[in-house]
């Protein structure tokens, strides 16, 4: 990564940041980050004071238990770790490969305890979820011990001292435990520290650094997925990616594995929501979106569209040599592919009306009749109960097609693939989802009962936001008859005429 030498601030004999005033050494002031930081792969932050810079904040919570010094793994440490390498990693990322969970982490647990302390926190709560066996209340004490410890030594260790990799990986090993615990809301706030420490440190139009190494790209790409997973609950002052701005790496005409697939598929994916989130941007600031579309709306959409061809090509291509076995891992991540790539073409073709939630689209048709076929196929064959990943999966487009579409077929046919697996990806639970869904719906039911025709379709969730462990707050936005739909994509919040209504949901966390 480069860096560029920072003006110093006049009367400031102390300047240059944080990490190297902790290490007493010289500072060349560069930013994003300076040199001494990039070479030692360090996280480089500057004081408020003269500096205009934002240095980088980890969320982390404190754990009242008291800290061990433990530098050789105990017996029962080791089983955590075969658990995780053996079955928990594998779930994890299902149905694709990834060597982050299955060797990078233990590389990084290696050298940092706090990191091998969250990893068999998380095995633990991880068994203790999925299996629900006798031993579940002691596995739950077990995660909690390990998962106190992991927090008061990241807390307790200067930033000077903490690697940037360390610290993602254990974003992503916090965000999985508090999933698993079903604590939604600070695990939110784990996937916000981690984009943030991205977005900070990684300008996605920062050209590639030589130096970037394998586990640099795994954690991009992971948390490229993570962005997508939570764009419900989206700050937008906190996204990492748009790429329209850089994050542009080139696709093949064939992808050589699922796992390849997968990867652009978070990129389409992306660019889709970065789209839709800057026609937002023009609605909300009261623009007329007829005047602005030649020039600056279409542009953007035939980039979209373009981007989906070319990966909807790879798709087709890659069809014709997977291994149509239901048990098989690559015709599983093949299947996600193509649930994707048919709601994603419902959605682009009505970019302008929606009118694919409001009809029977067989495209969105077919990509259940996928989505059933993929979850049969998950049916658990080990003994576990539940099942947890934190790969892209079907419960977040199962509950957008059963809240937005008003095609009865569609939209039950979509609540019933959630009410019938017990499954979690990330956050996204079937089980709490069902509750959001049928509350829209009856809000739906409700404003048809007075009459309007177009009331149900009018209905939005604008956003989700996990209050706390069991309570949910829920905006939903209600666009008045004199909107017109046609002059605004999809159509969005943010326009003249819209209402907005909060639910409070008292959420049960199977």
């Amino acid at each position: 990564m480069s860096s560029t030498p920072r003006a110093k601030p006049a009367g400031n004999q102390s300047s240059g940041c944080q990490t190297c005033k902790h290490r007493h050494l010289k500072c060349d002031e560069g930013q994003p980050r300076c040199q001494k930081c990039v070479k030692s792969n360090r996280i480089c932050s500057y004081s408020s004071e003269g500096s205009s810079a934002s240095s980088t904040k980890f969320v982390v919570y404190s754990v009242p238990r008291a800290m061990t010094s433990t530098p050789d793994l105990v017996y029962s440490e080791k089983q955590s770790l075969h658990y995780f390498r053996s079955r928990a990693a594998l779930q994890i990322t299902a149905p694709y490969q990834s060597e982050l969970w299955t060797e990078c982490i233990f590389q990084v647990a290696d050298k940092h305890s706090f990191v091998m302390s969250a990893l068999v926190a998380l095995s633990s709560m991880h068994e203790s979820y999925t299996y629900q066996s006798g031993a579940r209340d002691r596995l739950q004490a077990d995660a909690s011990r390990h998962y106190g410890k992991a927090v008061q030594h990241i807390s307790r260790t200067a930033q000077a001292d903490l690697s940037i990799e360390a610290v993602l990986v254990s974003c992503l090993l916090f965000y999985s435990i508090e999933s698993l615990r079903g604590y939604f809301c600070h695990a939110l706030q784990h996937a916000y520290a981690g984009i943030k420490i991205i977005g900070d440190n990684r300008p996605p139009s920062s050209p590639r650094s030589p130096r970037s190494s394998a586990l640099d790209d795994a954690l991009s790409q992971a948390f490229l997925a993570l962005q997508n997973q939570v764009k419900e609950f989206d700050y937008l002052a906190l996204r990492a990616y748009d790429t329209n701005k850089g994050f542009d790496p080139p696709m093949n005409n064939h992808f050589a594995t699922v796992e390849e697939g997968m990867h652009h598929l978070e990129i389409v994916y992306n660019e889709i929501f970065c789209f839709t989130h800057y026609c937002q941007y023009l609605q909300e600031s009261s623009q007329s979106l007829s005047e602005l579309y030649p020039t600056q709306i279409a542009p953007r959409y035939e980039k979209v569209m373009a981007r989906y061809n070319h990966w909807s090509h790879g798709v087709s291509q890659m069809g014709m040599l997977v291994d149509e076995s239901q048990h098989t891992k690559s015709y599983q991540g093949y299947l996600i592919l193509r649930i994707y790539e048919l709601v994603f073409k419902a959605m682009l073709r009505s970019l302008h009306t929606a009118e694919c939630f409001n009809t029977y689209d067989p495209d969105i048709a077919s990509a259940l009749e996928l989505t059933e076929l993929f979850l049969n196929s998950q049916d658990p064959t080990d003994g576990s109960q539940c099942t947890f990943s934190v790969s892209i999966g079907v419960i977040p487009m199962l509950f957008a097609l059963t809240w937005r579409c008003n095609n009865a077929l569609i939209r039950d046919k979509a609540l019933d693939l959630l009410r019938r697996n017990r499954r979690r990806e990330g956050l996204w639970d079937s089980h709490v989802v069902v509750q959001l869904a049928e509350r829209v719906i009856g809000l739906k039911n409700l404003l048809a009962a007075g009459g309007s025709d177009k009331s149900s379709a009018m209905l939005q969730i604008a956003h989700i936001e996990f209050i706390s462990e069991t309570i949910c707050n829920m905006t939903c936005i209600y666009l008045g008859p004199e909107v017109d739909v046609k002059q605004n994509l999809m159509p969005l919040e943010g326009v003249i005429g819209e209402r907005r209504h909060v639910e409070t949901i008292q959420m049960a966390v199977a």
